[in-house]
């Protein structure tokens, strides 16, 4: 930076240190804290349960169904995966 200072005319001095440190520096920089602990496991069955809604797929089945709807046992580690045609049909599953 200083032989750059010295082969360009008309530029101010380059090699000052900034006044204060810009918000946008200060983020870009910071490291963000993981959570390293292990979330406590249920000791019954569909003591927790997850979820996930999948869709539109880009291809759908040959029946026309589009989107998945998965729920997973955290006890068991068991899965149901349920295919269905359109949004409007994820309630009357999720019901189910």
């Amino acid at each position: 930076m200083r032989l750059l200072n010295q082969a360009v005319t008309r530029v101010t001095d380059i090699t000052t240190k900034p006044q204060e440190l810009c918000e946008t520096c200060a983020l870009s920089k910071s490291v963000r804290s993981v959570n390293r602990e292990l979330a406590e496991r249920v000791t019954k069955r569909l003591g927790r349960v997850h979820t996930d809604f999948w869709g539109p797929f880009a291809t759908p089945t040959l029946g026309g169904l589009k989107y998945m709807l998965t729920f997973t046992d955290d006890y068991t580690r068991k899965s149901w995966i349920y295919l269905i045609k359109t949004r409007t049909e994820l309630y009357e599953k999720f019901r189910e």
